[in-house]
């Protein structure tokens, strides 16, 4: 066997690779369910006639925390 290689365990690799694939699908899909139920809540919020603002911070490309602050109007 030359020097600096090695044999490449062929099943391993392809167990690996499906292994990540699947591994970021399922973040894919609980990012979409994040936003899903989102704009859910969004919508409910325009229903209920909600005043005031929604805050959102992001890390690292996703959601990481929400806040919301209501104002009362008083007539």
């Amino acid at each position: 066997m030359p020097k600096g290689r090695y044999p490449i365990d062929l099943h391993f690799l392809e167990s690996f690779a499906m292994r990540f694939c699947l591994e970021q699908r399922e973040e894919e899909k609980k990012k979409t369910d994040k936003l899903a139920r989102l704009w859910s809540v969004i919508n409910g919020l325009i229903e209920s006639q909600f005043t005031g603002y929604i805050k959102l911070n992001f890390t690292q490309g996703s959601i990481g925390r929400i806040e919301k602050f209501e104002e009362i109007l008083r007539q």
